[in-house]
């Protein structure tokens, strides 16, 4: 969950577990939250609700800026 320079990038909880990492990304005038889930992609029934959040969050770090979410494809995860 830390990129090369250290720094945490945001999570995102479901059912209380760590499913995904999401960042904020701005492209062509768009604020777009990008979520990468772990290991298996997001019950589609639970996107919903997430995008839902996601859109508060981006009104909240980018305010009057065009908004979208956006799930990407799923990380495969190792443990050691």
């Amino acid at each position: 969950m830390f990129s090369s320079n250290a720094v945490m990038k945001g999570s995102l909880l479901l059912d209380g577990f760590v499913r995904a990492i999401w960042v904020p990304v701005k492209s062509q005038g768009v604020r777009t939250l990008a979520i990468t889930p772990f290991g298996e992609p997001i019950p589609r029934r639970e996107r919903p609700a997430i995008v839902d959040e996601g859109m508060r969050l981006l009104a909240f770090l980018a305010p009057g800026e065009k908004h979208r979410v956006r799930f990407g494809p799923v990380t495969q995860t190792t443990t050691r």
